[in-house]
């Protein structure tokens, strides 16, 4: 909350133990193996936050959605468990509150989950996250329509667990000048890459987002991860330009020239 942050209480106990003793401390050790995520999906956040440092260790189990006919490939045919879905929906909320929903957004993430389950994948294996209450609530009401299961809740909601499958909502669309508001009240994934990484690292074998990536692309961080993605084929909706970066810490990528993107995710050298 904003009265926390006021007081340094944004960083969790473990960062603020090490930034106190250091990281050469012999008594801190740093964990690079993991065991959770696909390693195209690891690759996401390994090169954006974690500097490349971690090791894909994980099981077979992790890439059991390679399968699946949605399933992205790149120019050499290689699959990756990965979409972001370019979505350009007007984003709403009621003036007693601060948070947003976007009932384009939520269709989108509603084809995709009765996709998954036509597949074979169980609703509890599925979490769907977005950083808005109001996005929330929108989707648990699709999901109790459907008549299925699935978890719905917010990025700190997920924060520590995790999902076979994990589909994003990231809401926020054109009121750019609105934005102010959303880190006044610690809102959204903009200017935030600890929200951002604990939300793309909640999948194991699967994830999705969807979301305005012309938006999302002002922060440096996402910015980074999408160019990502567009190198793995990843990319999916109509055409979208990205935006040179504005808010975010993890901005060592950003720079040059940016392509578009044409109906399928690929990239016409604009």
């Amino acid at each position: 909350s904003p009265v926390a942050i006021s007081f340094g209480l944004d960083a969790p106990l473990m960062e603020r133990i090490v930034r106190a003793v250091g990281t050469e401390h012999t008594r801190v050790f740093t964990m690079l193996e993991t065991y959770r995520a696909h390693h195209s999906i690891l690759k996401l956040y390994n090169k954006t936050v974690y500097g490349d440092m971690l090791k894909c260790c994980s099981p077979a189990a992790s890439y059991d959605m390679e399968g699946w006919p949605e399933c992205p490939r790149d120019q050499l045919g290689k699959r990756h468990p990965i979409i972001f879905h370019h979505c350009d929906g007007e984003e709403m909320r009621n003036r007693s509150s601060p948070s947003w929903q976007n009932a384009a957004e939520a269709q989108v993430v509603r084809e995709y989950l009765m996709k998954l389950l036509a597949y074979g994948v169980k609703a509890a294996d599925i979490g769907i996250i977005s950083p808005y209450y109001q996005q929330c609530q929108r989707l648990r009401y699709i999901c109790e329509g459907e008549g299925v299961e699935a978890e719905v809740g917010t990025t700190e909601l997920f924060q520590g667990r995790e999902k076979r499958v994990i589909v994003i909502s990231t809401v926020r669309s054109r009121h750019q000048e609105a934005l102010t508001s959303d880190f006044r009240f610690a809102l959204g994934f903009l200017g935030n890459y600890k929200r951002t990484n604990v939300a793309l690292s909640r999948a194991r074998s699967l994830l999705i987002v969807v979301g305005n990536m012309t938006l999302l692309s002002n922060d440096a961080t996402w910015h980074n991860v999408i160019k990502l993605v567009r190198d793995m084929g990843c990319l999916r909706g109509p055409a979208f330009q990205l935006s040179q970066p504005r808010y975010g810490e993890n901005s060592e990528w950003v720079g040059g020239t940016l392509p578009r993107t044409d109906l399928e995710g690929n990239f016409d050298g604009a």
